[in-house]
């Protein structure tokens, strides 16, 4: 049961996928590297990125199946590097990996409350070997020159000086502006299930119509991608006057309802900007004052102090 859950969740697109990528992106007008971006990420990987991309593993971690764990990369960084050199070189010319830089363990980590039997119930960490990870370094290092040319400033996970509190600071602004609207709004908060993407917080005017529409784009792009959205975690909170209006669509996107207000990351929203308020600051102010805390300043607050007072609170059964 379990190896046929892995072979499903790792199983490689046919031709398929790759036509309906290439149907799905007709008529889109997409980013282009220069030349000079051309030349920098083709050029081949030197002796000296080796070494710094050593340099900077993580130690003490779990190795992958060769068992030769960071630590040793280490200890004898110009040795690995040369070696590592030439596998890469090899690598590039042949257009495929080894076979030890495509293989992981697989360990299984379980979910609370979930039935141990369910192979849906574990969360999969992979180990791969560190040779891979050099690699994978280096390439990123290579990538995050011009990567934030090519996505979108909303995209913050992921990018170099780009920060969630970024995300935070929008989602209120454009809560504090739009509560009070006449028409019909709202955020649609998805939970995606994909290889990198976790969440995805979308502001929808006209709900009611549009929210379908996204959801079928995104369907599209899942059936050439593998992104699929997971709908029993995923929230569409309404706002404005025409909140009570907006129940008859839910049923049409399977969506759940955040009547009672949404939580993203630590902020907590309500439709109003009164009910914004008792929910964000109450709980908060007595937190404070139940914890003796004196101050808390803004910059701390919305970072990990934030974070660690709301835990301390649910602590307190808060």
């Amino acid at each position: 049961m379990f190896r046929d859950h892995l072979d499903r969740l790792y199983a490689l697109p046919g031709d398929g996928p790759l036509e309906m990528g290439t149907t799905f992106l007709n008529g889109v007008i997409l980013p282009q590297l220069t030349q000079d971006a051309k030349a920098l990420l083709e050029a081949p990987i030197n002796r000296e990125e080796i070494q710094e991309a050593i340099k900077q593993l993580k130690t003490s971690k779990t190795p992958g199946s060769d068992g030769i764990p960071a630590d040793f990369y280490q200890k004898y960084v110009a040795i690995p590097a040369e070696k590592l050199l030439a596998v890469y070189r090899e690598a590039s010319a042949r257009g495929r990996l080894s076979d030890s830089m495509r293989e992981a363990w697989v360990a299984f980590i379980p979910k609370p409350d979930r039935d141990p039997r369910d192979p849906a119930a574990y969360r999969l960490l992979s180990l791969m070997n560190v040779n891979f990870k050099i690699l994978s370094s280096i390439l990123t290092a290579h990538l995050l020159l011009h990567l934030a040319s090519f996505i979108h400033e909303d995209q913050c996970g992921f990018i170099s000086h780009r920060s969630t509190m970024f995300n935070i600071r929008s989602l209120t602004h454009i809560h504090h502006t739009y509560s009070q609207w006449h028409e019909p709004v709202a955020f649609a908060l998805l939970d995606v299930v994909s290889l990198y993407i976790d969440d995805v917080l979308a502001y929808v005017q006209h709900p009611e119509s549009l929210i379908s529409v996204l959801l079928k784009a995104l369907g599209e792009f899942g059936e050439c991608s593998g992104l699929r959205v997971s709908f029993r975690k995923s929230y569409l909170f309404p706002m404005g006057a025409l909140v009570g209006d907006l129940t008859d669509a839910l049923p049409m996107v399977g969506l759940q309802w955040g009547a009672g207000g949404l939580r993203y990351l630590v902020i907590r929203l309500a439709h109003t900007a009164d009910e914004c308020y008792d929910l964000k600051y109450g709980r908060v102010l007595e937190g404070l004052r139940t914890l003796g805390c004196t101050h808390v300043g803004y910059a701390g607050f919305c970072g990990s102090r934030s974070r660690h007072l709301y835990e301390a609170m649910e602590e307190q059964g808060m």
